[in-house]
């Protein structure tokens, strides 16, 4: 799937650090949005209407091997995992609470 050019990513405030609300990418103005609710394994890029895709985010920690076989099985065509679900069968722990 293109996209064209991006116009939105969204991401879940709790699970990343502060992110500006817009940056200039090629001349065009990408609008970030942080989110309260929603997985933190998850970015959204939205070019213009309707296209989007949501990307899977492996945690920094994760074993490569693990990381690849979660990667594989999110871009699955038709695929309607949660990504802590394809996180958890592909032996990626979800991170302790503190």
């Amino acid at each position: 799937m293109r996209l064209g050019y991006i116009t939105r990513v969204t991401y879940v405030t709790t699970e990343w650090d502060n992110a500006p609300r817009r940056l200039e990418i090629g001349g065009h103005i990408v609008r970030l949005h942080g989110l309260r609710g929603g997985s933190g394994h998850l970015v959204t890029v939205i070019g213009p209407e309707p296209h989007r895709i949501s990307l899977l985010v492996i945690p920094p920690g994760a074993p490569e091997t693990a990381g690849h076989d979660a990667l594989i099985t999110a871009s699955r065509r038709d695929n309607a995992d949660r990504a802590e679900e394809i996180l958890a069968a592909s032996g990626i722990p979800a991170p302790s609470s503190s």
